[in-house]
């Protein structure tokens, strides 16, 4: 039961790394894009 409820903490964990680093990427791809704009 502890293996397993630690294997759904760590599926939490690494989902929210997850969506911060696509968070991140999509704000410094929209910054280059609009640095190449200007």
């Amino acid at each position: 039961m502890e293996l397993l409820s630690f294997d759904k903490y760590a599926y939490y964990i690494w989902f929210s790394y997850f969506l911060t680093f696509g968070v991140v990427a999509i704000l410094f791809i929209r910054t280059r894009s609009i640095h190449k704009n200007v």
